[in-house]
């Protein structure tokens, strides 16, 4: 997993944050440019030198169609693939059809039809060691 050293730095326009991936000791640098400016790579909206993400699946269960686009927005760019579950019943029902879990659940705890934490003790029964973080 990756972990965030939690190294903000900050040069002219351009804020960065280091992030550390203490399985493999790697590092990568995040750029963000401010008030999305265009950075050295041209992107709008900042670059990063390395894709911490590497193709790792992120499956996101939120009934805000604000949080699952912003959750899809940050963490695209970064590598992840990112799936949205609009409630629990949902992401249960697509649970079943996968031939390989998720690498992460991010799942929010207030939604119709199921609540988080019977969606999460359902997982549970599914995905023991797969990791699940409640929003």
């Amino acid at each position: 997993s990756v972990a965030d050293s939690g190294d903000n730095h900050e040069s002219g326009v351009n804020r960065f944050r280091t992030v550390v991936d203490p399985d493999s000791a790697e590092s990568s640098i995040a750029t963000y440019s401010a008030a999305g400016h265009n950075d050295e790579s041209g992107s709008e909206g900042g670059s990063k030198e390395k894709q911490t993400g590497a193709g790792r699946s992120v499956l996101s269960i939120d009934d805000n169609p604000v949080n699952s686009m912003v959750i899809r927005n940050l963490l695209k760019p970064l590598g992840y693939k990112v799936t949205t579950c609009k409630d629990g019943l949902e992401a249960l029902e697509l649970l079943r059809e996968y031939t390989e879990p998720p690498d992460i659940i991010l799942l929010d705890l207030m939604m119709p039809k199921m609540s988080g934490y019977e969606v999460c003790k359902e997982l549970r029964t599914m995905f023991p060691f797969v990791p699940v973080l409640m929003m």
